[in-house]
C-alpha cells in the first residue's frame, strides 16, 4: 500500500521472499487503494513448545507481556494470521463451499479491521484488504 500511495500506483507486485515469490495486486486510486496478497503455498506442522518457538524468534520469554491477551502488542488486521487460518482450515476441510471468509479483528482495540480470506485455489491463500498510513 505504501508503494501504491508513494506514486506507483495499482498493479502488481512480485516479492522474492526466502520463503518462495509473494504478489501483491493493489487496485484503486490514491487515497483508496486495495491490495491482495498473494501467499506462498501454506505448508503445516507440529507446534513446537513455547520455549523453542521463541528461541526461534529470538525473543526472550520476558518480552511476553502478562497483560496483553497473546503477550505481544498487536497489529489491529494481521494478514499472515489470516493467511494461516486459510491454510489450517483448508488442510483440515473446514473452509466454507465457496473457500471464501471474512475475518473481523481490531475491534476491542479501536482500530476494527475487515480481511477478506480466499483459500479456494493451489497454491497460496489470498489476502484482501484496506491498509491506513501511520504516522512515524
Amino acid at each position: 500500500m505504501a508503494l501504491a500511495e508513494s506514486g506507483l500506483g495499482a498493479g502488481d507486485i512480485t516479492l522474492h521472499t526466502n520463503a518462495g515469490v509473494v504478489t501483491v495486486g493493489v487496485k484503486g486510486q490514491a487515497g483508496d487503494f486495495t491490495a491482495t496478497l498473494i501467499t506462498v503455498p501454506p505448508q503445516t506442522g507440529s507446534l513446537l513448545v513455547l520455549d523453542e518457538l521463541l528461541d526461534c524468534l529470538n525473543w526472550p520469554v520476558a518480552d511476553l507481556s502478562p497483560e496483553l491477551p497473546s503477550g505481544v502488542i498487536e497489529d489491529p488486521a494481521t494478514g499472515s494470521a489470516a493467511a494461516a487460518l486459510g491454510g489450517f482450515l483448508s488442510l483440515h476441510g473446514l473452509l466454507p463451499a465457496s473457500g471464501k471468509f471474512t475475518v473481523l479483528q481490531g475491534f476491542d482495540m479501536g482500530r476494527p479491521s475487515l480481511l477478506q480470506v480466499d483459500a479456494s485455489g493451489e497454491g497460496g491463500v489470498r489476502i484482501s484488504g484496506t491498509a491506513v498510513a501511520l504516522d512515524v
